[in-house]
């Protein structure tokens, strides 16, 4: 149909074929249903091919109401192995017709409003990413001019005012950018004769045009005119101009206090970075900086906690090129003692708490006040409010009180430390403020043992609250796993006793606070994640070699951990290893992931956790995926054609007995595909050849096809190069078939299947690289 609809004077027997796919198209996607949408989600593109104006024209209506046809399509599906997604085909679909001028300004709209519904995700195909990539000014994936270009973007501004501005914005001209080729179609030529050429005068035009339209719409909105600070520096002199005056007016007619400290704050970062680092080339001159400074002073609030704020804020610290960091944090901690001080001369304790509030680095406000003159009196009830208090911001505040005061107590802080608990203690000051107090004693054993003789439940807040980092390298590894343990804080003693690897912590011990660290509720995420995986290697490379821990307790423990290895620096080697010997737990495996086949005569009955079998399952294709050791390998690389024979066997028994035969077949050719070559020999080697001869399953040889095509890998190429890499491998297996086809003629005959798939993947890849010549 796409043939026919593209080129109709060669459809001579079809009367008019253009129309048909027209009509096909319209038929189709009349008042489609969210479910037909979300079914025909790997169609798009040769539904949009076919019928351009029918595809663009569906579109519209199906977005058509408050609850739009398409927004089925946003879903994203769990499945077995990994999530599905359904919008990137439409989203490709789109960027195609885009291309072309005459489709541009509908594709532009309605991928606007796809990002009016989009509810996000963790797909990169997004519809604003579509969208930006499209009008990229020195990139643009259209052929429509810069002018009918412009004449889109401001119709996106009219229907769409949200998502316009967000286009401005990301297509302003930046100091450094990055974009990507949109879909390209496979049949229709949207190229012009003589496509547009990219010059720098041109792009500095088109982003004029766009810093025009950005001091248009900025209006009095402060959030849009903190966005316009980013990109300040990247607008000529001219349009700098132009927008302080706006600004000048913008600051002029505030009100809300909020608005006029958060203007003020982004441009007082604004100012800093340009003044700090007055050198660089990206940096304004003086010259673009002082109309700045002008509005910036307009801006100065009356009221002490709103000129303060700032300092207790992430951005105080201005570093600056040349300048030390502790003259820079000396300063920076000066300004802030002089505004502790400026802040209990005008507020009450109630007033100070408060402002507390509004601030996120309570902890050196906490230092500021015990550094400043305050009365004692005053600073003994704003140190015991702040210990005693449930709010974490207020809790913050003390802690930085009472550290500061033991730093200012010198020698004596331990001896004034014991004292504040003794008076905690006699006034009742309540379990967390004697946590806190206890804290910040040195971590010694003696201390620990006052802790737990003062009460269990004061000892199992304190390991709750003690940060595993102040722990020291030389104490009890045992004592300290075993109470942090207590607490659901194995994970924290995992990294501790990783740390602490050096002091030969006893293996037992080891494999007992992974297992709880595992069963722990408290997960790990983010960087703690990454230090987590770090640490199992560690401790998992220092077992290895302990005397006192059998291999098969590794195996179980990277079995548990595998998510947090696979990626890691120390893979679940063992566990690859074991699988590698053992054709039992290869097919156990294979159980998890598979049900029996139908014809097998094999049935089993459902789990209970259906859950927890789909995890189970996932895990186990994970690890699969991941094998790479050939049965029968030694530890020198050296395939054992007994040994690989005997775990064949054993595992097609066992897997025929399981009713999961064929697909066994399979994932062992897919572990044969693994086998290193021979030097100066042929490849595979020859205890894999053996197995392909005396098996004479095509199950296995198209397992072993597949699987040499999926450890490929990534490719590398330039975007004209065409097939050349595929060419390249198709020969080398030719080559290899060549040499093995008279002694293994159904290993040649798998090589010469895997050169053929590669020829193929050559001719499309140089129907790649013609298609790109005609951006």
């Amino acid at each position: 149909m796409i043939a026919a609809a593209v080129y109709p004077e060669r459809a001579e027997l079809v009367a008019n074929a253009r129309e048909r796919a027209d009509r096909s198209v319209r038929k189709l996607l009349q008042k489609a249903s969210s479910a037909l949408w979300w079914s025909l989600s790997c169609d798009f593109r040769n539904l949009a091919e076919a019928a351009p104006e029918a595809f663009l024209e569906a579109l519209e209506v199906g977005l058509e109401g408050d609850d739009p046809a398409i927004t089925s399509l946003f879903r994203s599906d769990e499945g077995l192995m990994h999530p599905t997604e359904y919008l990137s085909n439409l989203l490709w679909a789109i960027e195609m017709l885009a291309r072309s001028p005459t489709y541009l300004p509908q594709a532009a709209s309605i991928l606007a409003r796809l990002d009016e519904l989009d509810p996000g995700g963790k797909w990169g195909n997004r519809p604003f990413a579509s969208l930006r990539r499209v009008f990229v000014t020195w990139f643009p994936q259209t052929f429509a001019t810069p002018v009918q270009r412009l004449k889109v973007v401001d119709r996106v501004l009219r229907e769409h005012p949200q998502v316009g501005w967000k286009l401005l914005v990301a297509i302003s001209p930046k100091l450094y950018d990055t974009s990507d080729p949109s879909a390209m179609p496979n049949w229709r030529d949207f190229a012009p004769d003589q496509p547009e050429t990219i010059t720098w005068a041109a792009a500095a035009e088109t982003s004029r045009a766009i810093g025009a339209r950005l001091l248009e719409y900025v209006g009095s909105s402060v959030e849009r005119w903190q966005t316009l600070f980013e990109l300040w520096a990247n607008f000529d002199p001219s349009w700098r101009q132009a927008a302080v005056a706006q600004l000048k007016e913008c600051a002029a007619s505030l009100a809300d206090p909020c608005q006029i400290e958060s203007l003020r704050d982004a441009l007082r970062a604004l100012l800093d970075k340009h003044r700090g680092f007055k050198d660089a080339d990206w940096a304004m001159g003086d010259g673009d900086i002082q109309p700045l400074d002008q509005v910036f002073h307009t801006l100065q609030p009356a009221g002490v906690e709103d000129r303060v704020r700032w300092l207790f804020r992430p951005g105080a610290l201005g570093l600056k090129p040349g300048v030390d960091f502790r003259a820079s944090q000396n300063e920076l901690e000066a300004r802030q003692r002089q505004a502790a001080e400026d802040l209990l001369a005008a507020l009450s304790p109630d007033a100070l708490f408060d402002f507390i509030a509004t601030i996120t680095m309570h902890h050196a406000l906490g230092v500021a006040v015990a550094n400043s003159g305050v009365p004692d009196a005053t600073m003994q009830d704003l140190l015991k409010r702040g210990l005693r208090a449930e709010n974490g911001n207020e809790a913050d505040f003390g802690v930085g009180v009472l550290w500061a005061l033991k730093v200012n107590a010198g020698d004596d802080g331990e001896a004034w430390i014991r004292q504040l608990w003794a008076q905690a203690i006699s006034e009742g000051w309540g379990t967390l403020a004697e946590i806190r107090i206890f804290l910040a004693l040195p971590m010694t054993r003696q201390i620990w043992n006052e802790v737990e003789a003062r009460s269990a439940e004061l000892a199992n807040v304190y390991w709750r609250h003690v940060s595993v980092h102040q722990i020291p390298g030389d104490a009890d590894p045992v004592y300290i796993a075993e109470r942090m343990s207590a607490v659901d804080r194995s994970y924290d003693a995992v990294g501790w006793l990783g740390h602490n690897i050096s002091a030969n912590p006893p293996g037992p011990l080891l494999v007992q606070t992974l297992r709880a660290a595992a069963k722990s509720a408290a997960a790990k995420n983010g960087n703690d994640a990454v230090m987590m995986s770090h640490w199992l290697g560690v401790i998992l490379n220092y077992l290895e070699s302990a005397p006192d821990v059998t291999e098969k307790e590794i195996v179980e423990l990277e079995w548990i951990y595998f998510q947090a290895l696979r990626h890691s620096q120390r893979p679940a080697r063992t566990l690859h290893r074991a699988l590698a010997r053992d054709p039992e737990l290869f097919a156990n495996l294979l159980k998890l992931i598979y049900l029996p086949a139908e014809d097998s005569g094999v049935e089993e009955p459902a789990p209970d956790d259906m859950e927890g079998a789909r995890k189970l399952a996932s895990q186990a294709y994970d690890v699969l995926h991941d094998w790479a050791v050939v049965p029968g390998t030694d530890d020198q690389g050296r395939i054992d054609q007994i040994a690989l024979e005997e775990w064949v066997k054993k595992a097609r028994k066992l897997l025929v007995e399981a009713g999961r035969g064929e697909i066994g077949d399979s994932k062992i050719g897919a572990i044969l595909s693994a086998a290193a070559q021979d030097p100066g020999q042929p490849w595979p080697p020859k205890p894999v050849r053996e197995i392909i001869e005396m098996v004479r399953s095509r199950t296995l040889e198209r397992g072993f096809e597949v699987g040499v095509y999926n450890r490929r890998g990534v490719t590398v190429r330039m975007p004209h190069d065409g097939g050349k890499l595929e060419r390249d491998l198709a020969a080398t297996y030719h080559a290899h078939a060549e040499a093995l086809r008279f002694d293994w003629p159904r290993t040649a005959a798998c090589l010469d299947r895997i050169a053929e798939t590669y020829e193929s993947e050559a001719a499309r890849e140089d129907l790649t690289a013609q298609q790109r010549e005609w951006l």
